[in-house]
Order: C-alpha cells, then structure tokens, then sequence
C-alpha cells in the first residue's frame, strides 16, 4: 500500500474482494481434480457390491450421468448456497460432520494460540548466544580462505 494513495479501509476491501476469485479458483480445482480421478464415486463406494442398474440410478441420483459443464454449474450454485450434500459412508449431511469436526479443530487451535502466546518471551532469550554460535559452527566447517 502507497503512502500517496488510499487508505487502510479500502485496501481491506480490495483484499477481502480478492478473496471471491481466489476461492473460485479453489473450488474449480477441486472440482476438476475430483472429475480427473479414475472411477467415480459411486463405484469407488460399491465397487461390485450393487447391480449395475444399481450403480446407474445411484450416479443419476447424484448427478454423475450429466454433462461435465451441467455438473460444475450445479456444484458451484451448491458451493454458494453452502449445501454440500451428504456423505456416502456416513448418510449424514456434510455441513454436519464438519461442525462436529470443526469443534475439536478450533479446540486444537485454541491450545496451539495459548502455547504459542506462552512460548514467546523465550524466543529472544534463546538467541542470546546464537551469534556467537553460529561464527563458531561456520569456522569448522568453511576452510579459510573460502
């Protein structure tokens, strides 16, 4: 950010707007690497478990039997709507598993803050000597002269 030119407010919106493209970008490459991998869902699930009739109204279901482009539209309007659908081991919704997921997450993270916070006045105490250290390391293994 310039000194000449604009204020703090609007470099958080211009940073907060180039958030929406990157993480349509995200969510493309997800997308595409999902559709790239050999084998679909479905039948990674229930390999030879299913009939194939099964199997074929099972991908209807989830709409694996559209066109790529049909697909990735109806995915990004479920991305946007944040309706991610269910899991096929669990047949529990999405949104449900990673709030349950999410609350030992933020709790790790909780831990992760507080010991850091903890931690930081003993950074600078231990480079107290590594000046000293580092002069010394570097004199046994560069030859003079170097």
């Amino acid at each position: 950010m310039s000194a000449a030119g604009g204020s703090l407010p609007r470099y958080i919106v211009q940073r907060i707007l180039l958030v929406i493209p990157m993480i349509w970008v995200l969510v493309t490459v997800v997308f595409l690497l999902l559709r790239v991998a050999p084998g679909d869902p479905v039948s990674a699930m229930f390999g030879g478990k299913l009939s194939a009739a099964a199997m074929a109204q099972r991908r209807h279901q989830l709409g694996l039997d559209q066109p790529l482009y049909a697909q990735y539209f109806g995915y990004l309007w479920d991305v946007i709507r944040f309706r991610f659908g269910t899991s096929l081991s669990e047949n529990r919704s999405i949104i449900s598993i990673v709030a349950l997921n999410g609350q030992c997450t933020s709790r790790f993270a909780k831990i992760v803050v507080v010991t850091a916070r903890r931690s930081l006045p003993f950074g600078p105490k231990s480079l107290r000597g590594y000046h000293h250290l580092a002069a010394v390391s570097l004199e046994r293994f560069v030859p003079e002269g170097a």
